[in-house]
Parts: structure tokens; C-alpha cells; sequence
């Protein structure tokens, strides 16, 4: 009788490693981005359709070279957005429509709320900043280079900070409870 529920036993908790938990949690973008998206967008809009004109009036192939780099940009800009974030048992994952980023679980050094203060002065060196969130490669004077996969420029950004002391910055909605959930799944 012992050897069954013992065998019961380790059936069960072989079972339970087995389902993988995942939390996800939404990344809203900000009133700041949300304008910036719909008034590029329509910017854009306006600007495809001068030369969308003036290629068919004139035959302007450098008209149809823009807006075509304009269209390129804006969809390149769109896949990389990030949609939200997710965490499962041994990573994080940054979800984006063309490639996800894992960041293993082993890799995070330390997790932390970090609030507008620490990313006063940040400068974009190559990324968005605005168009569908902030993402790409940032600086400032405390932090010095990060990565954001953010959509929001919020008081409350979590900075994931990497055993190689690359800086990731994250803005879940719900950023404590990312946190929190987080250091329940080391």
C-alpha cells in the first residue's frame, strides 16, 4: 500500500514539471505613443499618397522609391512592436509579431521597478520612439545602455539586468505583479 501512493506520488509531481505554467501579461501602449503611432501613420498616409500621385502624373520613379522606403520602415517598425510579455518557467519571453525574445531564466542577474528618475536623460541611439511603443537600443548617464522592449515611458519600467550586465527594460502593465511572479518562478 506505502509503494502505490508513493508511486501515486511521483506520478503527480512528474505530471505537474510537466505542465508549464505561463503568465502573460499585456503591454498597453502609453497616451504618448498612441498619438505619435496615428499621427505618423497619418503622415505617412498623406505622404504615400503625394507620391503615389506624383509618380502616376509624372512618372517620378524617385516618388515611387519613397514611398516604398516609407512603407518598408512603418511594417519593419510594426513586426518588431512589442505585443506582450510572458513568463514561463525557466524564461521571458518579449513577444513581437515577427520574432520573439527569450531571455533565459539563469541569465537575469536581478529584476527591479525602476522609476522615471533612473531613465531621466535616456537618448535613443538606434530604435523607436514612439511609432507602436519604444524599443531598441537606449543610453543615459545612470543606467548607461539598455535595451527596451517597452510601450510605455511610464514611472514604473522594470529593468531586467542580465548575468553578462546587459540592461533590458520592460514596461508590463501590471509591473509589480510581473515582478512578483517572476521571482516566484526562480
Amino acid at each position: 500500500m506505502q509503494k502505490i501512493k508513493i508511486l501515486e506520488y511521483s506520478i503527480h509531481v512528474s505530471l505537474a514539471k510537466l505542465i508549464i505554467e505561463v503568465m502573460t501579461y499585456r503591454a498597453s501602449l502609453d497616451k504618448t505613443s498612441k498619438t505619435v503611432t496615428v499621427v505618423i501613420s497619418l503622415l505617412f498616409l498623406c505622404i504615400l499618397v503625394f507620391q503615389f500621385t506624383n509618380y502616376l502624373l509624372y512618372h517620378d520613379w524617385a516618388a515611387l522609391a519613397t514611398a516604398s522606403l516609407l512603407i518598408i520602415i512603418y511594417f519593419i517598425t510594426y513586426l518588431y512592436r512589442p505585443v506582450c510579455y510572458c513568463i514561463e518557467n525557466n524564461k521571458i519571453v518579449v513577444h513581437r509579431p515577427a520574432s520573439d525574445i527569450t531571455i533565459l531564466r539563469s541569465d537575469v542577474k536581478k529584476v527591479e521597478l525602476i522609476n522615471d528618475n533612473k531613465l531621466r536623460g535616456t537618448i535613443r541611439t538606434f530604435g523607436v520612439g514612439g511609432l507602436f511603443g519604444y524599443f531598441g537600443q537606449f543610453i543615459n548617464t545612470e543606467l548607461g545602455c539598455m535595451t527596451w522592449y517597452a510601450t510605455k515611458r511610464s514611472n514604473e519600467s522594470v529593468l531586467i539586468e542580465l548575468t553578462n550586465n546587459k540592461k533590458i527594460i520592460v514596461t508590463p502593465d501590471e509591473p509589480q505583479q510581473f515582478i512578483n511572479d517572476l521571482s516566484l518562478v526562480a
